[in-house]
């Protein structure tokens, strides 16, 4: 339950962070947004430069499923892990 919970947790403070680099990207907040982005954990900047080299911004097929499928199982949580392996 404990990992779950921490799992959970990160999961939302990701969720969090990347939403904050949205607001500053949408607002033209090139210097926030770029510190935004250098504080992603490992697992979320892997994902998120895989993403933004689908120039999601500009190219609208970057969000169609066949384009976006491959960047789901760059992130994991370490503590999803930990669980599993009870």
């Amino acid at each position: 339950m404990r990992a779950s919970l921490g799992a959970g947790q990160q999961n939302l403070a990701d969720v969090a962070e990347f939403t904050a680099w949205l607001i500053a990207t949408d607002q033209r907040r090139t210097g926030l947004a770029d510190r935004l982005s250098a504080q992603f954990r490992g697992e979320v900047e892997l994902a998120f430069r895989a993403w933004e080299a689908t120039s999601p911004l500009t190219n609208p097929s970057a969000f169609t499923e066949k384009r976006t499928s491959h960047l789901r199982p760059t992130i994991s949580l370490p503590q999803e892990a930990s669980r599993s392996a009870c």
